[in-house]
């Protein structure tokens, strides 16, 4: 899909939208979010890895520790606690 003002616009007004339902205040919810968040990271280590690389120069060590990594281990934290 391609991103022009119009469909970052669209978006923009169907996030707002979700966020008004209060759908989001629920902690569980959040929770739910995070391990998602945690396994897409996990999931697409290579192509983010990859991607890193070719936007930033960043070799697989760097990007794992920079960019992956402290996503991985701050939502592992979040949701021991």
């Amino acid at each position: 899909m391609p991103y022009t003002q119009e469909t970052v616009h669209e978006i923009v007004v169907k996030q707002r939208q979700f966020f008004r339902t209060g759908v989001t205040l629920d902690v569980n919810w959040r929770m739910e979010q995070l391990r998602k968040l945690k396994q897409a990271v996990l999931d697409r280590e290579a192509q983010l890895e990859a991607a890193l690389y070719e936007d930033l120069g960043k070799s697989p060590t760097e990007a794992y520790l920079c960019d992956l990594g402290p996503v991985i281990v701050e939502v592992t934290e979040i949701r021991r606690g």
